[in-house]
């Protein structure tokens, strides 16, 4: 099949489809696809046109580490280069903003294209999860500062890959369900040619040589037809020739009533013309024998193919099943990513702020803490209002803010002013300044009245009473210029994470380096999870075309006990 054929095939079959645009835009309203979702998409065009040939070389690397899927494309007759191309136009396409009649159109295509090439769903659904871990990080590269369009933007992505998921899906069922209808089409037109064919040679048996069998097609079906309808017309030839040896016969009986040397002569020829007419009756019955024989090998052929037409049918049938389970399980995981996405909405904005870098909540549940770098103070608000409270001055660039639960403090860690200050959560009241040797970065407390703390510059980590507000300890970092820390309170372990690709492991005792791990490249927090026994950091990954975020998770080394 040459392209153009194989390419307007294609046209035909998503034309069958039947998904109009009032289709398409229900679908995109169920799942809350609105026009707002498709300016931020648009917005993030510049950020993934620069990460495009990166997410398109992890996708494909993904695909190569499996022999079936690479097998499957070279049968196909592409390859993953030309592929490649393809996955780009298909990225730029996403954060284009126009998700109308074309975008509906080359989604349906992609889906027709992948049932004709046998490509399993679990392939292409799997697919579109992969696609979602190497998008969902460009949400925030795009809107580094802005927790809540981050949100919106991630939210915006999932929801255009489950209805490009759900096209897909249905694209291949409805392939299916295609070559499903025409395989018991091809099953009743064999039965009814081969019904066809039974009562053609009926008739020739009891000598109707005048019908002639209607051939179609050019299968073997056809070719049988071609070959009966040649039989026949070879006896009607022969019974031709016995009628008109019989009117020589009636000729030559005239002829011998007129003379003796005649009627000798007739007699001759007409025992030679009883002779061929015994012999061409003999040949008509030998060939009547034969197309009893093939009919019924014909039957026999049209019986077998019927029953592995019942087969074909049950086993069409049982993958409809599997097909519709699995449209079941996907239409369950979309219902799951609504319910997440209707539980991680924006619940309100805290306005007036002028550099936001952290936010400690205290422990009672009431009211939280925001270190405010542009305006040099601690906000205070209320949790359940959202409402300002006070606004506390700090020193130069509040950081790092914790809240100290043993001595009910909140203290916010100046970057520039190398300092700690102390705020009463009961007074809202600074009750103290700490000087501190060097440039504050992450700080944790232990809950029992001892606070940690990263000084970038240095590379150092300090220990501060927090009831004397005294710095009691100053111990090397074990890496280079620390910025996140995370700590273990049960196993006594901090872990910095510094420049360098590095993360120390100190004991929070005696500030001993333990070990030392290797995580990604910028790190910036970090985070214990004593569920798990892993630390893990934030970080951002260095690529050829660009940095992209994403998580390190380290585990305690088993060497090291609690």
């Amino acid at each position: 099949m040459n392209e153009q054929q194989d390419s307007a095939d294609i046209t035909a079959a998503v034309a069958a489809m039947g998904i109009d645009m009032e289709a398409w835009r229900q679908r995109q309203r169920f799942v809350g696809f609105g026009s707002e979702d498709a300016v931020l998409l648009r917005e993030m065009g510049d950020i993934a046109e620069r990460h495009v040939d990166a997410t398109v070389d992890r996708f494909y690397e993904n695909i190569e580490g499996f022999p079936e899927l690479v097998a499957l494309i070279r049968a196909s007759g592409s390859t993953i280069e030309r592929l490649k191309t393809t996955q780009r136009h298909y990225l730029r396409t996403l954060f284009g903003g126009d998700y109308g009649a074309a975008y509906l159109e080359q989604r349906l295509r992609v889906g027709v294209v992948h049932y004709r090439i046998g490509l399993d769903p679990r392939w292409y659904l799997g697919s579109y999860s992969v696609y979602s871990q190497l998008l969902l990080p460009l949400a925030r590269k795009r809107y580094p500062w802005n927790r809540g369009r981050q949100e919106r933007a991630a939210q915006a992505i999932t929801k255009l890959l489950s209805l490009d998921s759900q096209l897909a899906l249905d694209t291949y069922v409805r392939s299916l369900t295609r070559s499903v209808d025409a395989a018991s089409m091809s099953r009743i037109d064999v039965d009814r040619r081969v019904v066809g064919y039974r009562r053609f040679i009926a008739n020739v048996a009891t000598g109707d040589l005048t019908h002639r069998i209607e051939v179609t097609g050019d299968d073997e079906l056809a070719s049988l037809g071609d070959q009966l309808n040649d039989m026949v017309n070879k006896l009607a030839s022969m019974a031709r020739a016995v009628n008109e040896a019989s009117s020589s016969t009636m000729v030559a009986t005239e002829e011998l009533q007129q003379s003796v040397s005649s009627q000798s002569a007739g007699a001759a020829q007409q025992a030679s013309a009883v002779s061929e007419t015994a012999t061409t009756l003999e040949e008509i019955r030998v060939t009547s024998n034969q197309t009893r024989d093939k009919a019924h090998s014909l039957g026999q052929a049209a019986e077998r193919t019927r029953e592995e037409g019942e087969r074909g049918v049950q086993t069409v049938q049982g993958s409809a099943a599997a097909m519709q389970d699995i449209r079941n399980k996907v239409e369950s995981i979309a219902r799951n990513i609504l319910a997440l996405s209707e539980q991680t909405q924006q619940i309100g904005d805290i306005t007036g702020l002028h550099g936001t870098h952290g936010v400690a909540l205290d422990t009672a549940g009431k009211f939280g803490y925001i270190s405010d770098g542009g305006g040099n103070a601690v906000v205070v608000f209320n949790r359940a209002t959202l409402a300002k409270v006070a606004t506390i001055p700090a020193q130069i660039n509040p950081d790092a803010i914790l809240f100290e639960p043993a001595t009910k403090t909140v203290w916010a860690f100046n970057g520039r002013s190398h300092s700690a200050t102390v705020i009463s959560a009961a007074t809202r009241k600074v009750v103290a300044t700490i000087p501190l040797p060097g440039k504050p970065e992450f700080a944790v407390a232990d809950g029992h009245g001892t606070i940690f703390n990263n000084i970038e510059d240095k590379s150092e980590m300090i220990r501060i009473d927090a009831r004397t507000h005294k710095v009691t300890a100053t111990w090397p970092a074990g890496c280079e210029s620390p910025s996140g820390l995370a700590f273990d309170g049960a196993g006594h372990r901090l872990f910095p994470v510094c420049d360098g690709n590095k993360m120390a492991v100190l004991d929070s005792n005696t500030g001993k380096l333990l070990a030392t791990a290797h995580s990604g490249d910028g790190p910036d927090a970090a985070r214990w999870s004593a569920a798990c026994m892993r630390s893990a950091a934030s970080i951002v990954e260095a690529s050829q075309n660009g940095r992209s975020a994403s998580p390190s998770f380290k585990k305690r080394p088993a060497a090291m006990p609690p």
